[in-house]
């Protein structure tokens, strides 16, 4: 699930994980995908509330020097 910064840019994503042997596919959509956009929806508002976070998550993940892969 993308949390989206300003202008809808995507700023990060959240998610959550099971295993298909306890529960099935439709019973994990039903009943994690409410509470996964809530959570983006909380996630987003405090982004918003707080700009300096969303900065602060660009910064975390930006590419440096030292993640460019020499050919």
């Amino acid at each position: 699930m993308p949390i989206f910064a300003e202008k809808r840019e995507i700023l990060c994503a959240i998610n959550c994980s099971t295993s298909t042997a306890r529960i099935d596919k439709t019973e994990i959509i039903k009943d994690r995908l409410p509470i996964l956009n809530e959570a983006a929806s909380r996630i987003e508002a405090a982004i918003r509330q707080w700009p300096p976070l969303a900065h602060s998550i660009k910064m975390r993940y930006a590419p440096t020097k030292r993640d460019k892969i020499s050919s």
